[in-house]
């Protein structure tokens, strides 16, 4: 008999005496978090604040077969400044299963949503969900990257559904939605309005409060010279590379990357949170160590 997983995770972070800390870990099933440390090579370009703790999710079964749930939530309370990433891919397996992320975060916070590429089997019925919900006055830096079919084993996605939600709200009010509700066979996939024939597609994101001064316009503008400098290397080309970024509303900016080759988008989006990263948090791009593993 297959057995099914059902667990959740709930995080809860805060500020003492000028440090992030850790408030709360509540765990039931295989979700857990590993290790919450100080963040690699913390060393603020701007104003000081709360030291930064990186924080390592792991679902140790390492992927969703049927009948699998998972629900994580991660509250921050006021000026604490968290980074979140996983050490490997999330892989969905043959069959229905649901994976929920809530995120919380409060006044004068920053987080950073940096998980590994999720890879979508052959046969696998994917409803994934996530949810941000912004105080007005905190930043946050993120990334969502999904692969279809397992390209290098010659397998392809030709049987199955993704149901992929994304919400970002600001003060109550979303200021980015965006769903996919597709079969294997859905013309969504070839369509130049939609994957344009990849099997790769990543959201990259930098939302900063509504009194944010950092320059929007510009990083727009960085984000794009880097897209189009990505497309023309000889990886970016083998990958067929398709990118775009767009600033929605004042301190929101997105990024949109597609290609054949899951390293060399997830390296992209890593390149634009570099960019990103000091102009919207006041930090130093200094990558996780995780990302080199």
């Amino acid at each position: 008999l297959s057995r099914q997983w059902s667990a959740s995770l709930d995080l809860r972070f805060g500020t003492r005496r000028g440090q992030t800390v850790l408030l709360q870990n509540t765990h039931r099933g295989p979700l857990r978090l590993i290790k919450a440390l100080k963040s690699d090579g913390e060393a603020p370009s701007g104003p000081g604040g709360p030291s930064r703790v990186d924080a390592m999710i792991v679902h140790p079964p390492g992927g969703l077969a049927a009948g699998d749930s998972l629900r994580l939530r991660i509250d921050l309370e006021e000026g604490a400044r968290v980074r979140s990433s996983t050490p490997g891919s999330q892989k969905w397996y043959r069959g229905r299963a649901s994976a929920s992320t809530h995120i919380q975060v409060a006044r004068g916070a920053q987080f950073e949503w940096l998980p590994q590429p999720s890879i979508v089997y052959d046969g696998a019925f994917v409803d994934q969900s996530l949810r941000v919900d912004l105080d007005a006055d905190c930043a946050m830096m993120g990334s969502e990257c999904l692969v279809l079919g397992r390209r290098s084993m010659g397998e392809r996605f030709a049987k199955g559904w993704l149901r992929q939600s994304i919400r970002i709200n600001r003060a109550g009010r979303p200021v980015w939605q965006e769903s996919t509700d597709a079969g294997a066979d859905a013309p969504l996939w070839g369509a130049s309005a939609g994957w344009a024939g990849r099997v790769v597609c990543a959201s990259v994101w930098a939302i900063g409060g509504y009194r944010a001064t950092w320059d929007d316009a510009a990083l727009v503008d960085q984000w794009r010279a880097a897209l189009a400098t990505s497309s023309e290397t000889d990886a970016g080309r083998h990958a067929r590379l398709l990118g775009g970024t767009t600033r929605m509303a004042s301190g929101i900016v997105l990024a949109k990357i597609l290609g054949d080759e899951a390293d060399t988008v997830a390296e992209l989006a890593q390149q634009l949170w570099a960019l990103a990263r000091s102009p919207v948090l006041g930090a130093s791009a200094q990558a996780m160590r995780i990302w080199a593993t």
